[in-house]
């Protein structure tokens, strides 16, 4: 079962059940960029929702510094409005991050942003300077 049928299993059964499902899957509360569920397009209001079970839908972990990118005291039920397209399963930044600052998705660095990235903004090669493509030698070490 993907994602995104479990979310469609948790949604309202109603009129406008599909636009209860979450656009933006967001893993862990300290993450900056949430995961595109689907194609978004800009000027897209999103519903951000987070996988049963994950620390993001239970909230921080006492002591943790957690991004608050919900807005709501529910659980990952906020909105972003979107400032570009996002393709399905890419990066979208959920608050803004600036040059320079780590991009953080399931609780861990993924890349370092190489320009200024606003909240709405699709993330990717174009604004992201990946560690994935960094070898070991490059990470200090051994080859």
């Amino acid at each position: 079962m993907t994602v995104y049928e479990r979310f469609r299993g948790n949604a309202s059964r109603g009129a406008g059940a599909v636009n209860a499902l979450p656009g933006l899957l967001v893993i862990d509360p300290r993450d900056n960029v949430g995961t595109a569920l689907r194609e978004l397009k800009a000027g897209e209001n999103v519903r951000l929702g987070a996988a049963p079970g994950t620390e993001a839908q239970q909230g921080a972990p006492a002591g943790s510094e957690a991004l608050d990118v919900r807005g709501t005291p529910e659980a990952c039920g906020g909105w972003l409005l979107l400032k570009q397209e996002i393709p399905a399963y890419h990066k979208a930044a959920l608050t803004d991050i600036p040059a320079g600052r780590p991009v953080i998705k399931y609780g861990e660095i993924i890349g370092i942003a190489l320009r200024q990235i606003r909240a709405g903004e699709h993330v990717h090669v174009h604004n992201l300077a990946g560690r994935r493509a960094e070898g070991p030698a490059e990470r200090g070490g051994a080859v």
